[in-house]
């Protein structure tokens, strides 16, 4: 399939850790493809999904997500949704590792910290 290759060779020359910019990329490649390749190929999806949401969090991608990003990566959540109840696969870490909740909490603390004048 076309998409497999596509999403093969993205994820094959791309670095370890994805920047904010090449995670939405990947999210649009994994959403564009059909259901029947997700249910073959399980294995090459949930290794994207890792690499993903490995990016986002132990990469620290989301501190470079954007207010403006947070719907597409709602929406993307939302689609994971929908694909575990289409393919059984479990999407629940996904879910929760690329939720805007997360880095809205970020950066409320954030802003806390900035707020408070620094003390020894």
């Amino acid at each position: 399939m076309n998409g497999k290759n596509h999403l093969c060779d993205f994820l094959k020359n791309s670095p370890t850790f994805l920047r904010i910019p090449d995670e939405i990329t990947l999210m649009q490649m994994l959403s564009s493809l059909p259901v029947d390749w997700i249910r073959q190929n399980k294995s090459e999806f949930t290794d994207a999904l890792n690499k993903l949401a490995d990016s986002h969090t132990v990469g620290s991608g989301f501190v470079e997500q954007k207010e403006e990003d947070d719907a597409l990566f709602d929406q993307f959540c939302q689609w994971l949704s929908d694909i575990q109840g289409e393919t059984g696969i479990r999407m629940e870490r996904y879910i929760d590792d690329l939720s805007s909740n997360y880095v809205k909490q970020f950066r409320r603390e954030s802003a806390k910290l900035k707020s408070k004048p620094y003390q020894l």
